[in-house]
């Protein structure tokens, strides 16, 4: 039989590493943050790029016979830069993980494109996207300064962009990638790619039977502005039949061959991988 002493003596070593396990679990609690919990949404796209006369021409008859929304915003996309590339644009599937700013609301959006094919004028895609509210209004002030070290080829970029990381990572939207994104976990370096202005005219379609969330809009990217039509797929039996109804619509708008635009568009994220490249390297 044990006596009082060495009874004693093991409650006190028992509360002892009790209390060292708890603060060590509370510890690696504090420094390891929760992803951030975000919605889920899969949808099917068709898409067209747009002649600057074919988008004005859509555009000024979503405003007045449609009462369209017009709304405005800015995108702040990230890549992994490794081996002196980008990798999630040539991934497969591909990704994109961005910043979306309306100026009221901060989202954070991995978009992950599990299919994409041709029928007609359009390219379908079909995307499977999480998306969150964020607060870090401030990181695009420090996304807008390190491109403007980038330009000039200042180390002090590399800096920038590491500590933009650290706060990613410190609010649990990079924890919370891996979800949809295998590339973006582990030690990865994290770069932003470029930003663009979109403003976007939006209405709501129902053409027989099909129904289509449907806009225009302009994107502005370091100077060029490219134009495009979207229609998210929300009810439909044959996406291939939905497809024609959606394009015979557009051509009973005044829509012609001459409005889609044919050059292929420049690649947003060529210019600052060219930087990093020289800057690194």
């Amino acid at each position: 039989m044990s006596s009082p002493f060495w009874h004693s003596f093991a409650m006190k070593t028992f509360a002892l590493f009790s209390a060292l396990f708890t603060l060590s679990f509370s510890a690696m609690a504090a420094v390891t943050p929760a992803p951030i919990q975000g919605e889920i949404k899969r949808e099917v796209e068709l898409k067209v790029n747009l002649t600057k006369e074919g988008y004005r021409n859509l555009e000024t008859q979503f405003l007045k016979d449609f009462k369209g929304e017009r709304t405005k915003r800015s995108d702040y996309y990230f890549e992994i830069f490794d081996d002196g590339q980008y990798l999630l644009k040539k991934s497969e599937p591909a990704i994109k993980l961005r910043f979306m700013w309306d100026g009221l609301d901060l989202k954070w959006q991995t978009q992950q494109t599990e299919k994409s094919w041709a029928y007609s004028i359009f390219t379908f895609k079909e995307t499977l996207a999480e998306s969150a509210m964020v607060k870090a209004g401030h990181l695009l002030k420090d996304i807008e300064h390190y491109h403007e070290l980038l330009e000039k080829l200042g180390p002090k970029a590399l800096e920038e962009a590491h500590d933009i990381q650290r706060e990613l990572e410190d609010k649990g939207i990079i924890a919370s990638l891996s979800t949809l994104c295998s590339l973006c976990t582990g030690e990865k370096q994290f770069f932003s790619s470029h930003m663009n202005q979109k403003v976007r005219t939006k209405i709501k379609l129902i053409v027989d039977g099909d129904q289509f969330t449907l806009q225009v809009g302009e994107t502005a990217n370091n100077g060029v502005t490219t134009y495009e039509l979207e229609a998210e797929v929300k009810k439909s039996t044959d996406l291939k039949l939905s497809a024609e109804r959606l394009q015979k619509w557009l051509v009973q708008k005044g829509f012609v061959a001459a409005h889609i635009e044919t050059q292929e568009s420049v690649d947003p994220t060529r210019t600052s991988e060219a930087l990093l490249q020289k800057l690194i390297y």
